[in-house]
């Protein structure tokens, strides 16, 4: 079986244009394992912005944070997400809260500089980016490398730096690679020194099939202003095509001058389908009449005690319909997402055990019908099958022709005479023309037959093997036909009860 373990994530939801909110929620987010990848989005009486709801349901996360926002709002916007809400004071003490695990490396610390110092954003990023530390994702779908996005900001800023932070919380962690700079306007970047060289020397070690080298983007900065920003930074406009690509195979790096557009949208590059976890896979012994022991050692170090979740899947879950009832069925606490069945291990050890039993297909199709039927039974037609499978492995019906040629030899039923009747008098066929399918139907109490040579929907070569199988399962039989010269009525005698004088 396959595991994949990560955080539980949360959106925070904050009132409208409210700063404080916003601050907030980027201290609270920073304190969690994949606190970078969580977004953060206005509710309103409304409800939700077009963009915002997209964005939460892109995240995938797993409860809403009320940070602010009025909570009647909160309950409605998260009732329409089908999602749970917390309160911010309540946060902490959730299940699904996790705690940071060990990065990969040091802390780094940013500092204000005046604007009379040379600026050293030694390692282009903030302290959050240590929150995505162990952080994985699997099967994600990505355009490949982007351009750099230099996201500018002039004045209070709040609309860009919202859309910022979501932006970035939507970048996939591990393979995309499209860095994200926020900046002020060319009034204080001018005064940053070496700070054109910096940018010159990260763009100059992108080798890979993208254009343009910058996306220049903002929601308070005039084209004007864009363009004073492009000018201090030494890049130069283009109108080429915007792309993203691979770095496969290996190109040279890229060389000044560097180009720019400032109509991009990176959005589009970060809306994609995505699976999160550091994915694991591992040998489970199932047992189909009671509970399974399943051991993982799981691939993500904790910087002491911390929750997770776990994302199991597998050939035993396989052809189980997602539903809660089956979840149960597997583990008491068990639900479906993304696809996986998940549980939450608080704490989790290096090497978590749990017992699930894996429910059989008919198992979980009586579970099903108890959610929604107050009683259920087999009809006729049901028994019938029922006993067909017992007798034999009803998937012999997938072979080629065998399903086909089941049907065929089928005798129908009344009522589908009178359909294909009926349908003939629309149509406003003669008597004559019912006659015909009146005689191929023939009564209900002889069975249909008919030679190998005229077996409808059924490839040439595939009919003779399609009518052995019938026949080995004991659902068709080989004999004779012999139709009467006096009276014309017809008979089909079974090979076993065939003698040397026929009647």
């Amino acid at each position: 079986m396959e595991a994949a373990v990560l955080p539980s994530r949360a959106a925070y939801l904050i009132a409208g244009g409210s700063a404080a909110g916003f601050r907030t929620a980027v201290t609270q987010a920073s304190s969690r394992w994949g606190g970078m990848t969580e977004p953060i989005v206005e509710a309103h009486a409304s409800g939700l912005s077009q963009l915002h709801e997209q964005t939460v349901r892109i995240a995938k996360v797993e409860a809403l944070v009320n940070i602010d926002a009025d909570p009647l709002a909160a309950e409605e916007i998260a009732e329409g997400l089908g999602l749970p809400v917390v309160p911010f004071a309540d946060m902490r003490s959730t299940a699904w809260c996790s705690p940071v695990p060990r990065p990969r490396s040091g802390s780094s610390r940013i500092r204000r500089t005046r604007p009379s110092q040379q600026a050293r954003p030694a390692r282009w990023d903030t302290r959050i980016q240590d929150t995505v530390a162990q952080f994985g994702e699997h099967l994600s779908l990505t355009p490949g490398h982007t351009s750099l996005v230099l996201w500018v900001v002039e004045g209070e800023g709040f609309a860009d730096s919202l859309d910022f932070w979501n932006t970035r919380a939507l970048r996939p962690a591990d393979t995309i690679d499209m860095p994200m700079l926020m900046l002020p306007g060319a009034d204080a970047v001018e005064h940053w020194l070496g700070f054109p060289e910096q940018v010159a020397r990260l763009l100059g070690s992108r080798p890979g099939r993208f254009a343009p080298d910058v996306a220049l983007v903002s929601r308070s900065a005039s084209p004007e202003q864009l363009l004073e920003l492009a000018s201090v930074l030494g890049l130069e406009p283009t109108e080429d095509e915007p792309r993203a690509g691979a770095r496969i195979p290996a190109l040279p790096a890229g060389t000044a001058p560097f180009t720019f557009r400032t109509d991009l949208n990176p959005t589009a590059w970060v809306t994609l389908e995505r699976h999160y976890g550091v994915p694991t896979s591992f040998d489970v012994q199932v047992f189909a009449d009671g509970p399974s022991t399943l051991r993982i050692a799981h691939p993500v170090r904790f910087n002491g005690r911390a929750g997770a979740l776990v994302r199991f899947s597998g050939e035993p879950l396989l052809g189980l319909p997602a539903r809660p009832s089956i979840a149960e069925l597997v583990h008491p606490d068990a639900q479906w997402r993304d696809g996986k069945l998940q549980l939450a291990f608080l704490p989790i050890s290096h090497q978590p055990a749990v017992q699930m039993t894996f429910p059989l297909l008919p198992q979980a199709t009586e579970r099903l019908l108890d959610d929604v039927a107050t009683g259920h039974q087999l009809s006729s037609a049901g028994r019938l099958g029922t006993a067909l499978a017992q007798r034999a492995d009803s998937s012999v019906l997938l072979d080629p022709g065998v399903y086909e040629a089941a049907t065929a030899l089928t005798t129908p039923r009344s009522k589908e005479l009178l359909k294909r009747l009926q349908e003939l008098r629309a149509d406003g066929d003669s008597d004559a023309d019912l006659a015909e399918p009146a005689a191929t139907w023939g009564g209900r109490s002889e069975r249909r037959c008919l030679p190998a040579e005229k077996l409808p929907n059924v490839r040439a070569e595939d009919r003779a093997a399609a009518l052995e199988r019938l026949c080995a399962l004991g659902w068709a039989e080989r004999g004779p036909e012999s139709i009467c010269p006096s009276c014309t009525s017809r008979s089909f005698v079974p090979l076993d009860r065939t003698s040397s004088s026929p009647q």
